[in-house]
């Protein structure tokens, strides 16, 4: 009688095959992350961004925060971010700026847009 499977050697041959697999893709998987967590964050910002621009556009002398923007503490929720990461500092119309916190796990860690609202300009600072 003859007895069919796999021997010890062969499987160690395919567990190592597959952890080689393995490492090869995390990096591939890291930056996957890296590039969800920066699209959620670029999405919101444009998003504040351009509810800036129409506050501004209906009241030029009002103070353009987090609160004057009409958000509230869920809708900044998402995936990778929550209300608490986003911020609004006190800026000109000319240099409005938002953030968002550890976006980037090199430095600068943060995404930041900088917006012109009175021309509608606005770029990210990576």
């Amino acid at each position: 009688m003859q007895k069919k499977g796999f021997t010890l050697i062969e499987l160690l041959i395919v567990v190592v095959i597959v952890g080689i697999l393995a490492l090869a893709a995390i990096p591939l998987i890291a930056s996957n992350t890296e590039e969800a967590r920066s699209s959620e964050a670029r999405a919101a910002l444009g998003a504040m961004k351009d509810r800036a621009r129409v506050v501004y556009q209906r009241t030029p002398t009002a103070t353009i925060n987090k609160a004057s923007l009409g958000l509230g503490t869920t809708e900044l929720n998402g995936s990778y971010f929550n209300d608490s990461n986003y911020t609004v500092p006190t800026t000109t119309v000319n240099a409005w700026v938002a953030s968002c916190s550890g976006v980037y796990s090199s430095t600068p860690a943060a995404l930041n847009v900088t917006a012109d609202l009175i021309a509608g300009s606005a770029s990210f600072n990576r």
